[in-house]
Formats: structure tokens, sequence, C-alpha cells
């Protein structure tokens, strides 16, 4: 039975920088709206938000990656700075790192590893003068896949470099405070690896091109953002 509370402890220094993050954050945005209507500005302003999501991956093309050697789900937290046009658009950069949770083949005794993500991404807000708000969003990035695996006859390190080609998100957003958002979210990504190195025991043992197959995620998750 995978170890949930190991995933959450290799979460800490992420989820320590996004809530520092907000902390800042947040009582500039409150002291800011104090007076003010619970609606957000039309303006261009900056946006902060934190997100924590448990990533699902799908069936691939082809079984020959990591992923077959059980990494079965992700916890993973995410930071978003995006600069909004209007109260509607606005384009974002993310970061993300998930910690993987491993049952099928291989023990998080034996197994641990990660996804790390960083991208960039249009999103629309329907109705943001609304308390509630639909939005959608899409995206492009960077992925790196890590994983060290305690074999018998010694441990092995895995890292894939690749694409997040597709990346689309949904969710609704619940206003409050003025400035704040926070609702359900689900996101789902197509990805590809275009470069693998292994080391074994510490020393380099390979380093080629990835296959190029098509991975699959699908994230439902929680958002809480800040206007500025």
């Amino acid at each position: 039975m995978p170890d949930l509370s190991l995933s959450l402890r290799s979460c800490r220094p992420f989820l320590g920088l996004a809530l520092c993050c907000l902390a800042l954050v947040g009582p500039r945005a409150a002291a800011q709206d104090a007076s003010a209507p619970s609606q957000l500005s039309d303006g261009s302003h900056l946006g902060l938000g934190v997100r924590m999501a448990y990533g699902i991956p799908k069936k691939k093309v082809s079984e020959a990656s990591g992923l077959a050697m059980g990494l079965e789900g992700l916890i993973a937290p995410q930071v978003d700075v995006s600069w909004f046009f209007s109260s509607h658009l606005s384009l974002g950069l993310y970061g993300q790192y998930g910690v993987g949770r491993y049952s099928r083949f291989c023990s998080e005794e034996s197994c641990r590893g990660g996804v790390l993500r960083l991208g960039v991404g249009l999103q629309y807000q329907f109705a943001p003068e609304s308390p509630w708000s639909p939005w959608l969003g899409a995206g492009v990035g960077y992925q790196r896949h890590m994983q060290n695996e305690h074999l018998a006859y010694g441990d092995t390190s895995t890292v894939e470099s690749g694409f997040e080609l597709m990346r689309l998100e949904a969710g609704l957003d619940f206003s409050f405070a003025g400035r704040f958002l926070v609702g359900p979210y689900v996101t789902g990504s197509m990805s590809s690896y275009f470069w693998r190195s292994m080391k074994t025991d510490g020393y380099p043992s390979s380093s080629m091109p990835a296959n190029s197959d098509l991975e699959f995620w699908v994230m439902p998750g929680v958002r809480l953002q800040a206007r500025l």
C-alpha cells in the first residue's frame, strides 16, 4: 500500500513556496479591497494562484516507458503567476511538481519519483462579474519525469525529458473577499518525451533518444487564486 505521508513530505518544499507567496499577497489584496465591491476589476492586473491536484495517467500508445514501471498517480501541487489583460482573459506561467505514487510493480520503499512541469497558458473567464464563473484554459510546456529504483543489484535512476504538447483545463471559480477565487477544476494533458538518461549506482549507464509515444494525464483538483 502506498505511503501517503511519504508523498506529502516530498511535496513540502513546493507547498511551502506556494503558501509563502499567498501569505505575501493575501494581506495586500485584502487591504486594497476592504471598501471595494466584490466585482473584479476589468483593467489589467496580476494574479497569483496555488493548486492541489491528483494526477491519473491514462493508457499510453505504447507501455514501453517509465509509466509502465508502476507509477499510478501523482500528488501534484502547482503555482501559477498570471497577467490579466482584462477580467476575462489572462496569460500565465505555471510550475508543478507531482510526487509519484507506486503500487503495481514497485512499492514506494523501492521506487520513488515524480514529474516536473513548467509551461505557459491562456485562460478565459466567462462571467468574472458573477459570484460563480466558469473558465477554460489551454497551454503547452516542458515535462521531466524522474524515477529512482532500489533493486537487488543496485540503484537505478532514470530521467526522461520532453514536452507537454497540449494542456486543456476547465474549472468553476467562486469569488469571495473582493479579489479571491476558489474552486474545482480538471486538467487533461498530452505529452511526449524526446530524451532518456539512466544512471546505475550514480554512474551514467546510458543516454539515448526516448520513444515518441504519447502520454495522457487527467488531473482533478482545487485552485485558490488572488487578483492584485
